[in-house]
């Protein structure tokens, strides 16, 4: 009830300075939160105040086991009825109780896996392909979920011990991009253009998009193999497209623990307290998605391609027309000595 006071006090300060400022909450972070927001909503109902927005955390781990400088916790199960996408929907079907906050936006003002600022697990490639399922999903229901946090320099836990130490970020300390970086950035090429979701399940979600200046379309994906627990199993998806074009290029960036794992370069290099400018720059030539490209025929007007994923694995993929126009007198297999 004292935040609540709380609330209405600066709602109404910030609404007399300019009404058309965005004042929300309550921001719960975990452990009660259809109780705090069913209170809240009951709390704006009853006293007829504004609410511009609906604001909570989502983290997905168990409550850390502590060692030393570090947390360890297990991941949730999304689907569970507590802590997963059950749990986040339960605040759309709570704001819709009240006829006068129906469709009010929800937004996620911090999300990640773990709550604490040094539990290894966001380090790691399997947080990259746990926060690709979640943000394959989050849009759901939520207008903003925003990631917590993008740098590893967090200022609540002090200055970090390790330039690897589970930090929140994105981005570990030296500009290097961990492999939930890539996750992010992979699902911002499904957003370039103007995509329309064709496919998506719980491995991945394909868009189709129109190439700019360009009459034909390109198909674009993320596909992930997320794990709970290290189970060992590797996976190929397979995909069939209707083929518009006589041929095709495919592109294929993959980050792994085998391609892309900056905290393996790191461990491997002895666990370096303070990097030297050449481990710096070895760990970073590790921190970067392996890309591949094929050309593809049709075959009775279908493409068909595979993508492979490695356990914990996030992939972005494109599938795009192209026509190979060559320089007069240049031919590619008699430069790679194809056929002789």
């Amino acid at each position: 009830q004292e935040y609540f006071k709380l609330h209405r006090e600066s709602l109404e300060a910030v609404k007399s300075v300019d009404p058309g400022f965005r004042v929300g909450g309550p921001a719960v972070c975990g452990g009660s939160d259809r109780e705090w927001i069913r209170a809240f909503m009951d709390y704006c109902h009853e006293n007829g105040l504004e609410v511009d927005f609906v604001s909570r955390h989502h983290y997905a781990t168990t409550f850390p086991e502590r060692d030393g400088h570090y947390g360890y916790a297990e991941l949730m199960d999304p689907e569970n009825p507590d802590d997963g996408f059950p749990d986040l929907h339960s605040t759309r079907e709570i704001i819709e109780d009240y006829p006068e906050y129906a469709g009010t936006p929800i937004h996620i003002t911090e999300f990640n896996t773990s709550y604490i600022p040094n539990c290894p697990l966001h380090d790691t490639n399997q947080n990259a392909a746990y926060i690709a399922h979640q943000l394959s999903r989050l849009g759901d229901d939520n207008e903003v979920y925003s990631y917590w946090t993008f740098g590893d320099i967090f200022e609540e836990g002090g200055v970090p011990f390790a330039p690897f130490h589970g930090g929140f970020g994105l981005v570990a300390n030296g500009c290097i991009p961990k492999p939930t970086f890539w996750s992010f950035a992979f699902f911002k090429e499904l957003k370039e253009g103007d995509p329309g979701c064709i496919y998506r399940d719980d491995t991945c979600v394909i868009v189709k998009r129109d190439r700019k200046g360009q009459e034909s379309t390109a198909i674009r994906g993320v596909a992930w193999n997320m794990t709970i627990k290290r189970s060992g199993d590797d996976m190929v998806n397979r995909y069939t497209i209707e083929a518009e074009e006589d041929e095709y290029v495919l592109i294929t960036k993959t980050v792994d623990e085998v391609s892309c794992n900056p905290l393996k370069a790191w461990h491997d290099l002895g666990e370096p307290r303070h990097l030297s400018a050449s481990q710096k720059d070895i760990i970073k030539s590790c921190a970067y998605p392996l890309v591949r490209t094929s050309r593809i025929k049709p075959t009775e007007g279908k493409v068909t391609f595979e993508i492979e994923l490695k356990e914990n694995a996030v992939v972005f993929f494109e599938l795009a027309p192209v026509k190979t126009n060559p320089d007069r007198g240049y031919d590619y297999d008699r430069v790679m000595q194809y056929g002789l």
